[in-house]
């Protein structure tokens, strides 16, 4: 059975129960008919791409780097000085002025508490998200200085165009 194995490839992103129950019912078949498994390209999801746009191109490679670069950095009540991160701009970008005209968050009660429900920009529509999108590299300009660039090539640029393309439909 294992000399049989070794030309199978599985591959899947992070799920290691369905890998394993996969992994299983192969075997398990195996013994009584013949197999086909067919491996294709991970597609990725449209909020994946938004995201990794906006946190991997707007968020990191522009405004934190030329923020840190220019030596703007956090500091907090203790007097430290923490560079800008991702996670640091998502928390900024996801208040309220930011979202609330693409999204306005409910109020539901948690353990007795009333909580604000988090927005995510990447379920919104592909027009809205570059509307945001476009509203936070203003502010960046307007806040910072900072201007940011369209990618000029690479993965990012793909994304980019997709993101006006969609845009402009």
């Amino acid at each position: 059975m294992a000399e049989e194995l070794k030309d199978i490839f599985i591959i899947r992103k992070d799920d290691r129960k369905i890998l394993n129950n996969c992994v299983v019912t192969i075997a398990d078949h195996m013994s009584r008919q013949n197999i086909v498994v067919t491996i294709e390209e991970l597609k990725s999801q449209r909020s994946e791409l938004l995201n990794r746009y906006l946190h991997g191109w707007i968020f990191r490679k522009q405004i934190a780097k030329k923020l840190n670069d220019a030596g703007i950095l956090l500091t907090d009540d203790n007097g430290i000085e923490w560079e800008w991160d991702v996670e640091m701009l998502k928390s900024i970008y996801k208040l309220p002025q930011f979202t609330n005209k693409y999204e306005e968050r409910k109020t539901i009660m948690i353990g007795g508490r009333m909580v604000e429900t988090e927005v995510h920009p990447s379920k919104w529509s592909t027009k809205k998200f570059c509307e945001y999108c476009e509203d936070i590299c203003r502010d960046a300009l307007q806040r910072w200085g900072i201007v940011v660039e369209e990618p000029r090539g690479g993965i990012f640029k793909t994304y980019h165009d997709e993101l006006q393309r969609v845009s402009r439909q």
